[in-house]
């Protein structure tokens, strides 16, 4: 740790002058790294966050197989919802391994977790950044093919190739590519540091931003600017958009439904014959139980782009 000079040392006549005391500070070593403390209240509620994570994971991986095991022609493709139940899942387990981790190596003491801990902390430091960064993006993606589900009739080419069997994947695909290779440089901006002097062994090793990245202005705009906007404000604009273009649309065609409903309530008479019963029969290709099940998970893909909509929104407001 670094030595305070006090003001006795200062003056004594047998204390180093000033040139001395600059060239004694920086040729110092650092003998322990920075640590953590823990109250007991901090910790369970990290703890509670973790049973929390869990069940995030649990959940997801369930939405996830509910993705790809129930798929129906009246009900949207799910290539960009179990994309996102994946992802979510990932960020889960990046807080237990992350957070919770820590937390019980400097509550619980934990020897050998501390030394598995400083093994994979900069690589799934470096993989919660990308899945942060994919996260919105995919949401963006699914809540645009809701738009496009709802809206039908597609006439603009672009989205007409991007919402094609083969777009979905290519569009997927490249966009989670290019977030690997935006957060690459994480990887380099963080280092493992050890302190093999240090008498604390949980303090002998410490994840600290490596030595360039104070010095580096390009690197704290792109990184703590360009990519927090590219994360956050544009994703938040876009989603408030597109919700609004969605619900919007939802109330017109509700509205156009009810005054089918009214008119065709009217009944029609010709030559003494009531016509007003008939209605139009709008066949189905499944079964009745198959047609309900489709309208179920037709709703549970809305709920959840509802719930991932807000989630995200509430931690970009966090």
């Amino acid at each position: 740790m670094t030595s305070t000079i006090t003001y006795f040392d200062l003056t004594t006549s047998s204390s180093p002058s000033h040139p001395q005391l600059i060239e004694m500070e920086d040729e110092e070593e650092q003998i322990c790294g920075d640590g953590e403390t823990y109250t007991l209240a901090r910790f369970l509620f990290i703890f509670l966050s973790i049973w929390i994570a869990f069940l995030g994971i649990v959940g997801n991986l369930v939405l996830f197989y509910v993705f790809i095991k129930h798929k129906y022609p009246n009900t949207p493709p799910t290539l960009y919802p179990s994309a996102l139940a994946i992802l979510d899942s990932i960020i889960c387990l990046m807080y237990i391994l992350l957070f919770g981790a820590d937390a019980m190596v400097n509550f619980w003491q934990w020897h050998s977790l501390f030394l598995i801990y400083h093994i994979y902390i900069v690589p799934a430091f470096v993989i919660s950044r990308i899945t942060q960064l994919a996260i919105p993006y995919m949401l963006i993606f699914a809540t645009l093919e809701r738009l496009v589900w709802i809206v039908g009739d597609l006439r603009n080419k672009i989205l007409k190739k991007m919402y094609s069997h083969q777009g979905r994947k290519i569009t997927m695909i490249l966009s989670l590519s290019i977030c690997v290779i935006l957060r690459l440089p994480t990887y380099f901006a963080v280092e493992v540091y050890e302190y093999p002097k240090c008498d604390d062994f949980f303090r002998s090793k410490t994840a600290s931003a490596s030595p360039w990245v104070p010095e580096s202005l390009v690197y704290h705009i792109y990184d703590f600017h360009l990519l927090s906007i590219a994360q956050t404000v544009f994703p938040f604009i876009v989603l408030i958009t597109f919700n609004f273009i969605i619900v919007r649309r939802l109330y017109v065609i509700k509205y156009n439904d009810r005054e089918e409903i009214t008119v065709s309530e009217i009944p029609l008479k010709t030559n003494s014959i009531d016509y007003g019963n008939q209605t139009e029969h709008r066949p189905s290709i499944f079964p009745p139980d198959k047609e309900t099940e489709s309208k179920d998970t037709s709703l549970l893909y809305s709920k959840t782009l509802m719930l991932s909509g807000k989630l995200f929104l509430l931690e970009n407001l966090l």
